[in-house]
């Protein structure tokens, strides 16, 4: 081997401790950017001399310094793709507890303008009237009650629809931000093809793609491909979202329910399951329909139980009791007190509205000052057959605060999931960090064992160029 070898091996060190040194600073540089994943740069020596087979000069092989294989980026596909998930169903879960908690709000249990107050303030306004059938004060009170329960029911109604209306109006928001990052990924694929075709490694192309796919998740749970050109296909419910270099539009409809629903290009109805579009559509179509479902049965069932005895039926036994205001004492009325199909037009008649004494208290002609049919109203509180329903329902007030617990449970679920998915996706991040993230004590103690290697391979060179100098310039001028 000659000296020029040997000059050419120190110079191979010099070069790789300095793409040591730049690898290490750019770390250094990155420990707090959002998605940087480590870097290392990989070494290998270069094949010595001479080669195996060929004529051998001298005592062995002699080495002929380094050489850098690539510059990798350290992370773990399984721990990413496991992040993903995790992402997905906290944004699910996420949505699930806003809402969870916004339907909680809306009935406000706890206070005296929730229902379950106001029922039993509208039970003992009955009651009143019982004690006292021809005064009219406690038959204004009376309709005060109701029409204050009433009002109530519509609002929060109206409340619900109004929240699920509104969670319909994220779904076409978040779609939109869906197909701008399948977008960002379809063109970073591009690149990522590009610069590993040309033999290099797209490092932070390939931070930047995962963070877009992490943003990706958080609006719909999707299942990433790595494809062996360093493409990733992306499908969301086995519909391409991704393929290579080209990124599909999604849009979206109105369905058979009035909501908005997301169409592939193909035609297809997604149904993501999880993010935060999955969450959305859960919410939107099976827990607050649920919800106004469960309120409106309730407020039927009040409405057919009250407007029956009003009225002086029985729907159990299908008998008639006559029954008597105060307007006609003598002459029976069959009068709903309440108008309205359901928990969103409910009402209290307008008549009893702007006439009280045509409240029919009494089961007895020209008995002023009987209130048994006000008594009898006031005990379907306690009737577990108020408004036709079968011997061991719940009673009025029991179905309802049974309706309540329920959306009380829901809420205390969904939170109790939320601290679930925040635990695991901490513990995901914890893991990527360790295994990706920087420490800057780690990049320190390389920067100092990388600059000794620097200053020895600058050292070794110029041990060579003064070897080169004496034979050059010393040799052969003995005697001159």
């Amino acid at each position: 081997m000659s000296t020029f070898g040997g000059i050419e091996s120190a110079l191979s060190g010099l070069q790789s401790q300095q793409i040591l040194l730049e690898t290490a600073t750019n770390n250094v540089a990155n420990a707090n950017t959002p998605g940087y994943s480590r870097q290392e740069v990989d070494l290998a020596a270069n094949p010595a001399v001479p080669a195996p087979g060929l004529s051998a000069v001298g005592p062995g092989q002699i080495g002929t310094g380094v050489q850098v294989i690539a510059i990798n980026r350290i992370a773990d596909s399984l721990t990413a793709s496991s992040l993903r998930s995790a992402l997905s169903q906290q944004a699910a879960a996420n949505v699930a507890q806003d809402a969870t908690s916004q339907i909680q709000s809306i009935f406000n249990e706890l206070s005296s303008n929730g229902i379950g107050s106001l029922l039993s303030q509208f039970w003992n306004s009955w009651q009143d009237v019982a004690n006292a059938p021809s005064d009219i004060g406690a038959r204004t009170s009376l309709i005060g009650n109701a029409q204050q329960l009433t009002t109530t029911l519509q609002q929060d109604t109206q409340q619900l629809q109004s929240l699920q209306s509104g969670l319909d109006q994220q779904v076409g928001q978040q779609v939109s931000q869906l197909n701008s990052l399948t977008s960002q990924v379809a063109s970073l694929n591009q690149q990522i093809v590009a610069v590993q075709a040309s033999g290099e490694q797209p490092n932070d192309l390939l931070d930047q793609r995962d963070q877009i796919l992490s943003q990706i998740a958080n609006i719909a749970q999707v299942q990433v491909s790595q494809q062996a050109d360093g493409s990733v296909r992306v499908n969301l419910n086995g519909v391409p979202l991704v393929d290579g270099i080209s990124a599909a539009t999604l849009t979206t409809t109105t369905g058979p329910n009035g909501m908005q629903q997301i169409v592939a290009p193909s035609g297809t109805v997604i149904d993501p399951t999880n993010g935060s579009l999955g969450g959305l559509l859960a919410m939107r179509d099976s827990e607050i329909p649920k919800q106004l479902n469960a309120l409106n049965t309730w407020t039927q069932r009040l409405i057919a139980a009250v407007n029956a005895v009003h009225s002086g039926q029985n729907p159990t036994t299908g008998t008639t009791t006559n029954v008597y205001d105060l307007v006609s004492p003598g002459t029976p009325v069959q009068r709903p007190f309440f108008v309205g199909t359901g928990s969103g037009d409910i009402a209290v008649n307008s008549a009893l509205v702007q006439n009280p004494s045509l409240i029919a208290a009494s089961q007895t002609a020209n008995g002023t000052g009987d209130g048994s049919n006000a008594l009898a109203i006031a005990n379907l509180q306690n009737d577990p057959t108020a408004g036709g329903t079968p011997a061991g329902s719940p009673t009025i007030d029991g179905q309802y605060q049974a309706f309540a617990t329920s959306i009380a449970t829901d809420a205390a679920t969904a939170q109790s999931t939320v601290n679930h998915q925040n635990l695991v996706v901490s513990h995901l991040q914890q893991v990527q960090s360790q295994l990706s993230g920087v420490s800057l004590d780690e990049e320190a103690a390389h920067l100092v064992i990388y600059q000794n290697a620097y200053q020895a391979a600058a050292r070794a060179l110029t041990v060579f160029d003064e070897m080169l100098n004496t034979l050059i310039n010393n040799t052969g001028i003995v005697g001159r």
